[in-house]
């Protein structure tokens, strides 16, 4: 059996050829780690939606947890439309909620309507002292009277 010892060794090896004085900059970056993800993005992507036709109901429901769900449904015409969202709008009218109904369009060959659908969840704290909810389209705005 053969043992080796190392006896006076004052500083760690250096394999780099770098001198103990020197410093590198080290700095800890995964490159496995995004910088950026869905919920820290820096530069969101803008939604290129627009107003649809014109909304047809709007409803108000309460749910288990309770927070509101706000369902609003309206007519495109002449298109294929997908993506719908319910944007939220500043308005001037106290006690008022606003919001456009807007979706992405395809342009179809069919000459008929369809109907299109969306929801938000809305929050006991943001319906507090509210009396009404506005969905604008393109032709109309619907009241909802809360």
């Amino acid at each position: 059996m053969t043992l080796l010892f190392c006896t006076g060794c004052t500083s760690v090896p250096n394999i780099f050829d770098l001198s103990p004085k020197e410093k590198t900059n080290h700095v800890d970056i995964n490159p496995l780690i995004p910088k950026e993800n869905i919920i820290t993005r820096t530069n969101p992507k803008k939604y290129t939606g627009e107003l649809i036709e014109k909304v047809t109901d709007a409803e108000l429901t309460i749910t288990q947890a309770d927070d509101f769900i706000l369902l609003a449904s309206g007519v495109i015409e002449s298109a294929v439309a997908y993506d719908p969202r319910l944007i939220p709008v500043t308005t001037e009218e106290p006690n008022t909620l606003k919001y456009s109904f807007k979706a992405r369009y395809e342009v179809s060959k069919k000459n008929e309507n369809s109907t299109i659908t969306t929801a938000i969840t809305l929050g006991t704290k943001k319906l507090e002292n509210i009396d009404k909810i506005l969905i604008e389209s393109k032709n109309t705005i619907f009241e909802l009277k809360l």
